[in-house]
């Protein structure tokens, strides 16, 4: 059994993001993509309920 992993907004955001003109976003970005592909192999990923619902928005509230 993998360990399980809460994974927090900013990596869903460097995920969804338009890639940055900023060095050091970008390369965070691609650092991201990056884990984010091999991640699953080591980890059980989970995004919850209020990461799911972006920041400032209740979970269940209407978008």
């Amino acid at each position: 059994m993998k360990p399980l992993v809460y994974v927090e907004t900013s990596v869903i955001s460097y995920l969804t993001a338009r890639t940055s003109s900023h060095l050091v976003t970008a390369a965070r970005q691609a650092w991201t993509s990056e884990w984010w592909e091999v991640a699953p192999s080591y980890w059980d990923l989970r995004i919850s309920e209020l990461a799911r619902s972006g920041p400032g928005r209740q979970p269940g509230s209407p978008t």
